[in-house]
């Protein structure tokens, strides 16, 4: 297994952990549809799929105080390797979260952080 990830082509292959909740797993797997619907669509390569399950920093989620569940969550979806895709920026200027990245994660818990500004203010995507 890599790093970042598993060479499995679908999630819901596997066998349901019994130690992850049943709608953090339909959660995962729903990503997982959204991620390979985009790869037959060619907006992304079907490698650059990464599945669960991740190790995310346990120094940031204790910094963080992130909930247990969430930790759980993050450490089980599928992310996109956005060294693997063609253009880092998606569609309307949106960019694939990964929270194995710690920058990802740190931004991710700053309210008033945006990766682009448009005219002087504050652009937001919301997700």
């Amino acid at each position: 297994m890599s790093p970042l990830g598993t060479d499995k082509t679908d999630i819901m292959d596997e066998k349901p952990d019994s130690k992850i909740p049943a709608h953090l797993q339909e959660v995962a797997s729903l990503m997982d549809d959204i991620y390979k619907t985009f790869a037959k669509m060619t907006f992304i390569p079907e490698m650059s799929i990464k599945r669960g399950p991740h190790t995310i920093s346990s120094e940031l989620t204790q910094q963080y105080e992130l909930d247990p569940i969430v930790i759980k969550l993050m450490e089980i979806l599928p992310y996109v390797d956005r060294e693997e895709i063609d253009e880092r920026v998606f569609l309307y200027g949106g960019e694939f979260i990964d929270f194995r990245n710690v920058e990802d994660l740190e931004q991710s818990r700053d309210p008033l952080y945006s990766s682009w500004e448009t005219e002087g203010q504050l652009s937001f995507v919301i997700f």
